[in-house]
């Protein structure tokens, strides 16, 4: 048996039998194929070929009479077509075991690595991995050349493909030869079925009713777990309480290369990796006794990375106190070893596609604990290297929170529905991500990013309302000197922060600016249509006033051009005002996403120097070099938002201007020309009432866009960009020291 603090990272699983109920194919294909070639069958020829090698199934067909000896062709003929017999049953409809599809699916979305090892034709085998949606990293078959079982060879094969030691992986078999082979390379085996042990006497083996038995909690942890597990399951019954698998995200969509190198490059887990899970209880994150939900403080930021595949590389203290398991159950896991079922595939298949894309992504996210508890978070996801980095905050605007968590609850009916419908988990979490994208517009936001845009800042807002910050520390040495320079990037960016407000409010008006700048342009169109119908009428009803007409005529003419070239000026702003709106809403989040990897950063760097993390065990040094590249790329691309935003400021400014001074200076020549059409006798024209009232008041809204041009070019926000890259220099040195 395993030892504590040692983890399981693969499971090896036999097939026939296990996986899929072949025999009686085989039984059926072996009889008429060696009775075609005049063959005599007996109920122990039958018997001896499940389980089977493929050079034991020769010497049987010989034994029949249908083959001369074993190594005749004739033997392989009638092998081969046994084969194809089997492989075209098993294509046509894979008679796969209750429970297979849900435990192979589960254990891929927790990170496991899986392989089949089988004395079965690769043919067939990779009919049944396609069965079981190609969640297997290898495949260890009867065309390898290996010794069958009981041999030793094909378990062997296994755990060295997977560059893992025996104890890091688990079997699961069926029958004693199986068993036998697996035992034989200290492989901790699950029989499945049968009620009695194979080795009565062995501990190395343990004993479940069937599938459904089987979880990932039994397969993740050691041995304080297995007994409890083998007891509930012969003597209860009881099967899984979590039996539906929904689709696993970016996780669940890594190939099997990429999985298998996941497991390779995972690094072996000491003892310490029990120590990890100390505190699960403590106060601020105990589980709450009524609701199963675990607590924790506001100044309890936590993250973790993954590598491209969503495997966890690294993770905080505080993540593992959540989340339950400790460091060795985490590491080279899908990230989804965490996911609540509450939660709707369609957000992470979004999430998913913004982050890959380059976004930042951030979500409100009930996950799963070790105990099936809850923690609920705001996680902000952003690319990290060759990664992810996800960093995750107390939600603090609640009825935002609650109204998303509703809105969670509809889509998941709309995945159910769709599954119901037949349809495959991909198309699940399409469906469940329109339906998503439905409801983020019905509550006002444009798609997942404009939520991610707007709801951050204000989550990193009411963080700093709430006097979160990062406490200093006395103290010499590179730890100290990182947390002094994250002491120092939070009061440079102080002032910052105090402006999230600020900019909302500039959002804002620079929205209802552009709508109103839409309107006007479409009054100033209509303007120029009646103004043109006026002169006509003017020129018919005054034809015999002749100064009157031509008076009317000179001063369409001037009025005309003026209208036009404000038509004309206002055509580009609108867009230009909507782009000055989203680079205001970009350096927004800018400022929020710089402050919060900041804040990631300080607490991570104190909680190493409080003891609370531990530097070696936690690659700590690894950690704070993400958080610390993460809060540089921000910088920097706040920089770049703040140019951007300078720029398009000065040139829509003056625009602004332009427009204003044109509406104030038309307004006049207007009056002047409709009272020259009234002297000509077309004052109660339907088209000079149209152009009066269209005129009536003047422009106010010249006095908005001047007020909004300077409005624009006040805004001003004290970044001081070249203090924060010193700081981060700095920081980069010290954990150069580290290691």
């Amino acid at each position: 048996m395993m030892t504590a603090g040692r983890y399981v990272k693969a499971v090896l699983w036999d097939m026939d039998g296990t996986l899929m109920d072949s025999q009686p194919l085989w039984d059926e294909a072996f009889c008429r194929c060696c009775r075609e070639r005049g063959g005599t069958v007996t109920e122990e020829h039958v018997a001896g070929i499940a389980g089977a090698s493929i050079e034991r199934t020769r010497g049987l067909i010989a034994a029949t009479g249908a083959a001369p000896s074993p190594e005749d062709p004739a033997a392989a003929e009638i092998f081969s077509r046994m084969t194809a017999e089997v492989e075209a049953a098993v294509r046509a409809d894979p008679p796969i075991l209750p429970g297979a599809r849900r435990i192979t699916s589960m254990l891929s979305e927790v990170g496991l690595a899986q392989v089949i090892v089988t004395q079965s034709p690769r043919r067939i085998v990779e009919s049944v991995a396609r069965a079981l949606g190609d969640v297997f990293v290898a495949l260890v078959t009867g065309d390898d050349g290996l010794s069958g079982k009981p041999a030793p060879a094909p378990y062997a094969a296994a755990v060295e493909l997977l560059g893992l030691r025996p104890e890091q992986c688990v079997v699961v078999e069926d029958s004693a030869t199986g068993a036998a082979s697996a035992r034989s390379n200290d492989l901790l085996v699950v029989q499945v079925g049968g009620g009695a042990k194979h080795f009565p006497g062995d501990p190395g083996l343990i004993v479940v009713r069937d599938l459904a038995s089987i979880t990932p909690h039994l397969l993740l942890w050691d041995d304080s777990v297995l007994p409890s597990v083998q007891l509930s399951a012969a003597g209860s019954g009881r099967a899984s309480a979590d039996a539906s698998a929904s689709d696993s995200g970016p996780a669940g969509a890594a190939s099997a290369v990429g999985a298998a190198s996941a497991v390779g490059a995972a690094s072996a887990v000491g003892a310490t990796g029990a120590a990890d899970a100390t505190g699960a209880a403590g106060a601020a994150g105990a589980a709450d006794v009524v609701s199963g939900e675990r607590t924790y403080a506001a100044d309890e930021l936590f993250f973790s990375t993954t590598d491209a595949s969503g495997r966890i590389r690294r993770a905080n203290s505080i993540f593992m106190r959540l989340s339950g398991y400790p460091r060795g159950a985490l590491v080279g896991r899908a990230h989804n070893v965490v996911r609540h079922p509450d939660m709707p595939a369609g957000l992470f298949r979004s999430v998913w596609e913004d982050i890959a894309a380059g976004a930042a992504a951030s979500a409100y996210i009930t996950n799963r604990s070790s105990d099936g508890g809850r923690y609920r978070v705001f996680a902000t996801i952003v690319p990290s290297g060759n990664g992810f980095l996800s960093v995750r905050t107390l939600p603090m605007r609640t009825g935002l929170r609650d109204t998303v968590e509703a809105v969670y609850a509809r889509v998941r009916q709309v995945e159910a529905a769709s599954a119901a419908a037949g349809s495959s988990r991909r198309e699940v979490a399409a469906a469940g991500q329109a339906a998503l994208l439905e409801e983020l517009r019905a509550l006002g936001y444009r798609d997942s990013v404009d939520f991610t845009r707007r709801t951050l800042p204000d989550e990193v807002a009411a963080l700093v309302a709430a006097g979160v910050d990062i406490p200093k520390r006395d103290g010499d040495g590179p730890l100290a000197r990182v947390l002094a320079e994250m002491n120092g990037v939070e009061a440079s960016t102080a002032d910052l922060v105090a402006l999230l407000d600020e900019c909302s409010r500039m959002v804002a008006l620079l929205g209802r600016r552009s709508a109103e700048i839409g309107a006007l342009s479409a009054r100033l169109k209509r303007l120029r249509s009646c103004l043109r119908e006026a002169a006509a009428d003017a020129e018919r009803l005054g034809s015999g006033r002749g100064r009157e007409a031509g008076d009317v005529a000179e001063r369409y003419r001037e009025v005309d051009g003026l209208v036009l070239e404000c038509v004309e000026q206002l055509r580009p702003l609108a867009g230009q005002v909507a782009e000055l709106r989203s680079d205001v809403d970009s350096v927004r989040f800018g400022i929020a996403l710089l402050r919060l990897h900041n804040l990631a950063s300080g607490f991570f760097a104190l909680q190493i120097i409080d003891g609370e993390d531990e530097l070696d065990a936690n690659d700590a040094v690894g950690s704070l070099g993400e958080l610390a590249e993460a809060l540089r790329d921000g910088a920097e691309r706040l920089t770049e938002r703040l140019f951007l935003y300078h720029a398009r400021a000065e040139l829509v400014g003056g625009e602004l201007d332009d427009v204003a001074e044109a509406l104030t200076a038309m307004h006049r020549p207007l009056l002047d020309l409709l009272g020259a059409a009234s002297d000509a006798g077309a004052g109660d024209e339907d088209s000079v009432r149209a152009a009066r009232s269209l005129v009536r008041g003047g422009f106010p809204e010249a006095r908005d866009l001047a007020d909004l041009a300077g409005a624009v070019r006040d805004l001003e926000v004290p970044y001081a960009a070249a203090d924060i890259d010193a700081r981060l220099v700095l920081v980069e040195a010290a954990l150069a020291e580290l290691g």
